[in-house]
């Protein structure tokens, strides 16, 4: 296993914007360079396959307006960060919340651009980390991000729809959107374990995620009703199914309903029943509903708590024949 960076997007832009510090001209040359960088060029790529595409005339004013000119010194800090990482310290703590045969080859691309966002994407049969380079970012929460992004990586490659072919088509369709609750795992991921605040590294994040899990039986429902609306063919059609769940995914202010349910999910289950069985439901997403409500009960009377359980139809649709 190996992660690969590619740095070129990141290095040619912080010359670019060291050069208009020092009230350097700007040449075409140099534009030419950022434009034909690995980086920049596996970007675009993807922006395209996102039907949004980059307009090079719009990112040239993003970095010389919108960028504040002394800012290339935050951002090659960050960058100085990114390269004297452990990234196999990375992949053995990320390997800590998955499955023992996991595989985490990855190229990691750091970017500079206008939305400040973390991804991964497919392109030619490879997932590839987009890694938004946060100015000035402390080592600590340039880790807890990178986790948080492998762990997506880790959990695509432990998941198989043919492993769900003996269920019927919308409960196979539950099953893919259960990959979703992968959102709340890689934040236990990140946070290193239970002991630890999800988003400890941001002052703001951590009130709002504090806020969000206190509303955890209404985004319970929530998902669950967009659950049972896929098992009972509600929805119109697929692109209506994306959109409800999708907007589960950004709602309560970016880190929605998968990702605070998800969290509680893996927390229950890895406090009432440990890791390990945690990890197996990863490895077969249908035991996340049936050992969340065997243990939620447990959960409950240890706390004197009332979190909610899922319903039976959906327990239903997930037994396998």
């Amino acid at each position: 296993m190996s992660l690969n960076l590619i740095t070129d997007e990141v290095e040619i832009l912080i010359d670019i914007l060291k050069r208009k510090d020092n009230n350097k001209p700007i040449k075409k040359v140099q534009w030419d360079e950022l434009f034909n960088s690995n980086g920049f060029k596996i970007l675009t790529v993807r922006e395209k396959e996102m039907n949004q595409g980059i307009d090079k005339f719009e990112f040239k004013d993003f970095v010389m307006n919108k960028i504040a000119s002394d800012r290339y010194i935050s951002y090659k800090k960050s960058l100085e960060k990114l390269k004297s990482m452990n990234l196999d310290d990375i992949i053995n703590r990320t390997r800590d919340y998955l499955p023992d045969n996991t595989r985490l080859d990855t190229d990691i691309v750091p970017v500079i651009k206008p939305q400040k966002n973390s991804f991964i994407h497919r392109i030619n049969d490879k997932l590839i980390l987009f890694l938004y380079l946060e100015p000035d970012i402390s080592k600590e929460k340039l880790e807890n991000k990178l986790i948080h992004e492998l762990h997506h990586i880790g959990l695509d490659y432990v998941y198989q729809n043919s492993d769900y072919s003996c269920l019927s088509k919308p409960a196979q369709k539950v099953i893919e959107w259960t990959n979703a609750f992968g959102e709340g795992f890689a934040m236990l991921a990140a946070a290193k374990g239970l002991e630890n605040h999800p988003n400890k590294f941001d002052k703001d994040l951590k009130s709002k995620w504090d806020e969000n899990m206190g509303n955890f039986n209404k985004d319970f429902h929530k998902i669950q009703n967009f659950l049972l609306a896929i098992l009972e063919g509600h929805f119109a059609d697929d692109q209506k199914l994306y959109n409800r769940g999708f907007q589960l995914m950004t709602n309560n202010d970016g880190q929605g309903s998968w990702y605070t349910v998800g969290y509680q999910i893996a927390v229950i289950i890895e406090r009432e029943a440990g890791r390990e069985v945690l990890i197996e439901c990863m490895k077969d997403l249908t035991k996340i509903y049936f050992q969340y409500n065997n243990l939620v009960e447990i959960y409950n009377k240890k706390r004197n708590e009332d979190l909610p359980k899922w319903n039976d139809k959906i327990l239903t649709s997930l037994k396998r024949k």
